[in-house]
């Protein structure tokens, strides 16, 4: 029997308040595992020295193993030591594969990989060690600066993906009060124009799971784990009544009251206010809506024409009826025709509505187009949208004058700098700055940080009680402690296991 390792991590704080887990990996091991390939996650690479790295690494190589695999999707703060890694896994044994997989897998500092699996990876990575195993047969790939780039869309479209399930192992180490992610379904019916995911604009019911696996997989964890709590993890749950009747119905028969977080429309919530009492008694607790903006103008050029009445109407509504729903709500400063004075009208509305728990601004964020990665509407045709390229002499005196802008040291070389009528990149992420900073005493802890932060022992309703830094600010130190205390322990159980077995 061969073997394989996947290293992953989800980390998008520079401390960790709470544990989350890298679903993708665990999604992929699950599916490897039905090939007969026994494969470990390593949770929490980031978190590990180099020196426990090789550890690991020394024990994994006791046995036949196909390939050593590091899952990218979710690794927002960079890389530990990688090359470092990469080179001692062939000082090892130089015919085992490296292979980084999930979404940017080239931008992540992830350098001089064996493969590169580029997106929804079902389909490429069973290929995938298939060729591994028998050379012989054809694996599709293009060869760019030297990397053998799967691009998944192209070479391994996932068409038809009914059979999503994620089965954790006793390696594991699951522990009962942690957060786990679900797929009832993916993609977005959807097609924003400054969206970049992939398996945008699908149909109804394409890659929608079937209901019997999605509740045996939570009857499964309940029974092993204890776990209640999940992540959905789609683009946006609401997109379909199918998907919010298939759930309600599906929690209406678990032996336990489940607690969801996922992506929800608020405007699908405005024009189809039925479904808001079943995502309720479904377990929803907590949504997150990519509202944008409340200018008309700018929302129907993006994909979302609701009413700004109708749009506030619904957030009020919502909170006046089910006060106990926690709401996350995310912004873009940049869009067409949106003025800064506009923008913090909608600044001072959420202050004065009290409508939002959490909310963020964010500066719109152009990628530029690339081969191997899918692109927005606003990647290929951004002159269409009022868009130009700043010039060099006004991005160097950008650069000058605002030396700390949050992003741009991560993404520079990815996006377009642009600029419209009322802002340029760096305009748009000086004033995402100002009013987050300004916001930060009035909004309470993003509900994806309370679900990581139940985790480690909390309850979900009163982490969700407390803000960052305003009134009954959050104890980060000890939740820290906590969360590192987690890792350090499973760190030593996972190394333990794979020396031992």
């Amino acid at each position: 029997m061969y073997h394989a390792i996947i290293f992953a991590d989800n980390k998008y704080q520079p401390n960790r308040l709470g544990i989350l887990r890298a679903p993708g990996a665990h999604r992929i091991a699950t599916l490897l595992r039905s090939k007969k390939i026994q494969t470990e996650v390593v949770d929490f690479y980031l978190d590990w020295t180099l020196d426990e790295i090789k550890q690991l690494i020394d024990y994994q190589l006791t046995k036949p193993t196909l390939f050593i695999g590091f899952s990218c999707s979710l690794m927002f703060e960079g890389t530990v030591d990688f090359k470092q890694v990469r080179d001692y896994i062939k000082s090892k044994n130089p015919n085992v594969s490296i292979v980084v997989g999930g979404f940017g897998t080239t931008q992540k500092g992830f350098d001089g990989a064996d493969y590169y699996v580029e997106g929804y990876g079902e389909y490429a990575i069973i290929a995938l060690i298939d060729h591994l195993q028998d050379p012989t047969k054809e694996l599709k790939y293009d060869l760019d600066n030297g990397n053998k780039i799967i691009y998944t869309k192209d070479h391994y479209p996932v068409n038809k993906l009914t059979t999503l399930e994620t089965v954790y192992s006793e390696s594991d180490f699951i522990d009962h009060s942690e957060s786990l992610s679900i797929e009832t379904a993916r993609g977005c019916v959807f097609k924003c124009k400054f969206c970049n995911f992939q398996l945008l604009g699908k149909s109804k019911l394409d890659y929608l799971r079937d209901p019997k696996e999605i509740e045996d997989e939570m009857l499964e964890n309940y029974k092993k784990y204890g776990t209640t709590k999940y992540i959905v993890t789609e683009d946006t749950f609401n997109d379909t009544d199918e998907k919010v009747n298939m759930l309600y119905e599906i929690s209406q028969r678990l032996p336990f009251q489940p607690e969801y977080m996922g992506y929800v429309r608020a405007d699908l919530l405005a024009a189809k206010p039925h479904n808001i009492k079943k995502l309720v008694d479904s377990g929803f607790t907590s949504m997150h809506f990519g509202i944008e903006t409340f200018n008309e103008h700018a929302a129907k050029i993006i994909g979302k024409g609701m009413p700004a009445k109708k749009l506030k109407e619904t957030l009020i509504n919502l909170k006046k009826e089910y006060p106990q729903v926690y709401t996350n709500g995310t912004f873009i400063i940049g869009l067409p025709g949106e003025s800064e004075s506009e923008i913090k009208e909608t600044a001072q509305w959420i202050l004065d509505s009290k409508t939002i728990d959490f909310w963020t601004f964010n500066p719109l964020m152009i990628p530029k187009q690339h081969k191997y990665f899918y692109t927005s509407e606003f990647s290929n045709n951004y002159l269409m949208y009022g868009y130009q390229h700043m010039t060099s002499k006004e991005i160097e005196l950008s650069d000058s004058e605002k030396s700390d802008l949050i992003f741009a040291s991560k993404v520079r070389d990815y996006i377009i700098m642009w600029k419209n009528k009322h802002f340029n990149y760096f305009t748009a992420t000086n004033l995402a700055h100002d009013l987050n900073q300004i916001a930060n005493p009035y909004k309470k802890v993003d509900a994806w940080t309370t679900f990581a932060i139940s985790s480690v022992g909390f309850d979900v309703k009163e982490v969700q009680k407390h803000t960052y830094t305003g009134e009954n600010p959050l104890d980060q130190q000890s939740i820290i402690e906590l969360s590192n205390k987690f890792i350090t322990m499973y760190k030593q159980r996972k190394l333990d296991w794979l020396k031992n077995n």
